[in-house]
C-alpha cells in the first residue's frame, strides 16, 4: 500500500500563497480615477446630445461647451461619510 501524508502542510501554504495575493491586491487599491465634477457635467451633457441624436430632430449638434458650472448646496449633515452637492450646469443649446 502506498503512504500518503496528511496534506496539511500544502493546505497551510495553498493558504498562504492566497492569502498573500489578496492581500496585494487589497493593498494595491487598484481604483479606477476619481471622476470631478466636470467629468460628470461632462457624461450629462454627452447623454443629452445623445438623446437629441435620434434621428426625429432637424438639426445636427456639432459642438458642445459648459458655459457655467455652480455648485447650488452642499448637503454635508445628511450623510457623514460622504459630501453631497447639487450642481447647475448651463450649456449653450
Amino acid at each position: 500500500m502506498l503512504n500518503y501524508r496528511k496534506p496539511g502542510f500544502w493546505v497551510i501554504i495553498v493558504a498562504l500563497v492566497a492569502l498573500v495575493a489578496v492581500s496585494v491586491k487589497f493593498m494595491s487599491n487598484l481604483r479606477e480615477k476619481q471622476l470631478s465634477i466636470e467629468d460628470y457635467a461632462n457624461q450629462f451633457i454627452d447623454r443629452t446630445i445623445a438623446g437629441y441624436n435620434t434621428g426625429n430632430f432637424y438639426f445636427e449638434i456639432l459642438d458642445r461647451k459648459i458655459t457655467k458650472l455652480e455648485k447650488i448646496a452642499s448637503f454635508d449633515e445628511l450623510v457623514p461619510e460622504a459630501v453631497l452637492e447639487r450642481m447647475s450646469i448651463a450649456h449653450p443649446f
